[in-house]
């Protein structure tokens, strides 16, 4: 999506693994042009990370958001988070499994969202002789099924990550695994709120 990144339990030798399927299951974006696109190359598969204290929050002189500041310790459980972003490919097969006419599958804000919008696809998607078309800057155009999804929003994200029984990645999931994959291009989901870090004082 990001996306893209949800939970899933999968038996190991050691035990049960947490996968994080980010908007990066996943990994599921939005239509923000602000992290990921294609996997990182030689990348694939998940990426597990250990439990442990991990540092997280802005370092350096770079360039980041104010809210990004209060660099600060948190303990994390062991999970693993997909390594690419999910595809058209994948969410047609949400839509298909009749993703959006399933309330089980919503959190209920999400699925009020659902039905006062009548949304039954992605912003952008419509069928056209049965064959799905997005709206671009080109005009309509076939939704190619192995570019990344687009255009989805936390709901839509959600829903397709308990679909895959996988979970978003928290915020903090998302930030400690970041540089082993590739991230900038789009918007990835987490399951977290937009607050900032503690110590947050206005710029």
């Amino acid at each position: 999506l990001q996306a893209l990144e949800a939970e899933k339990q999968a038996h190991a030798q050691t035990g049960h693994e947490r996968g994080v399927f980010e908007g990066q299951v996943v990994r599921l974006q939005s239509s923000k042009s602000w992290r990921l696109t294609a996997p990182l190359r030689g990348v694939e598969g998940w990426i597990r990370m250990p439990e442990g204290v991990y540092e997280i929050g802005h370092n350096g002189d770079g360039f980041h958001y104010d809210n990004e500041l209060g660099r600060h310790k948190v303990f994390l459980s062991a999970y693993a988070i997909r390594a690419n972003l999910v595809t058209n490919q994948e969410y047609i097969a949400f839509i298909n499994d009749g993703g959006y006419q399933r309330p089980e599958l919503w959190l209920d804000d999400g699925w009020s969202w659902k039905e006062s919008q009548d949304a039954h696809s992605p912003l952008y998607w419509h069928q056209v002789d049965g064959e799905w078309h997005q709206y671009t800057l080109n005009g309509m155009q076939p939704v190619a099924p192995g570019d990344i999804l687009t255009h989805v929003n936390f709901f839509e994200s959600w829903a397709f990550a308990t679909w895959k029984q996988m979970r978003l990645p928290t915020e903090f999931e998302w930030e400690v695994a970041a540089e082993q994959f590739n991230w900038g291009l789009r918007w990835e989901w987490t399951n977290s709120a937009y607050l900032p870090y503690p110590g947050y004082k206005k710029a």
